[in-house]
């Protein structure tokens, strides 16, 4: 999870290096062929897409918990 934290921060730091345009949005998005639910959940509290394989596609996760 430590791993995981410092992605993060960098990410934010990443981001704050790009000039915004005001019509379009930056997504965040952690992807992986698993993702443990702890790390799901951590993801979300983040506002962090989590994409992982589910059957035979990936699939977005947490898509309904950040897009309320």
């Amino acid at each position: 999870m430590a791993k995981l934290s410092d992605r993060v921060d960098r990410l934010e730091s990443l981001l704050g290096q790009f000039i915004v345009n005001t019509d379009v949005a930056l997504r965040r998005l952690e992807a992986s062929l698993y993702l443990s639910d702890e790390i799901v959940k951590y993801l979300t509290k983040k506002r962090i897409y989590a994409i992982a394989l589910r059957d035979d596609t990936m699939d977005l996760l947490n898509f309904e918990k950040i897009n309320k």
